[in-house]
């Protein structure tokens, strides 16, 4: 029994740095499917999400640095993008980034979170402490948001 619950945490770690599911699927998994606590279903996705943050704010520009030198295609055609884009938005992003940011990754829909908000960051170069702590506020709004969803079903499915 012991055993199978240290397993279902571990999984549930390891679900919640997925890109899209994140914290924010794998606290519905793990409160509605695993019928696990509210708090350790918040601590141990937060846990697993934040992790996901570090790795992608610390390895991202190292990465993306290997592939266009390894492929001048894909830096042409990629850089042209991420200038068009930087150019576009950055004014109204500087202004208001960190803010942005943090409701962006907080907001519980695919396509936002926080593997959405560390991109966005790199993309518009803002520094990583600024960024960390945007995407972990907004990981931790997503996760409040997604435990009061997952509490009310487990109490309506009751």
């Amino acid at each position: 029994m012991i055993f199978e619950k240290i397993s279902d945490a571990v999984f549930i770690f390891f679900l919640s740095m997925a890109p899209i599911i994140e914290n924010r699927f794998a606290i519905v998994y793990a409160v509605n499917v695993k019928h696990m606590n509210l708090a350790p279903a918040f601590f141990i996705t937060l846990s697993g999400t934040t992790l996901a943050i570090l790795l992608i704010l610390k390895y991202l520009d190292p990465v993306i640095k290997i592939i266009f030198r390894h492929s001048p295609f894909l830096e042409k055609h990629i850089q042209k993008y991420f200038n068009k884009m930087h150019a576009k938005h950055s004014e109204k992003f500087n202004e208001i980034g960190a803010i942005f940011l943090a409701i962006f990754v907080a907001i519980p829909i695919p396509g936002t979170g926080a593997w959405s908000g560390a991109l966005l960051a790199y993309l518009f170069n803002i520094p990583y402490k600024i960024a960390l702590g945007s995407v972990f506020l907004g990981t931790v709004g997503a996760g409040i948001i997604m435990l009061f969803t997952s509490g009310l079903i487990e109490m309506l499915t009751k």
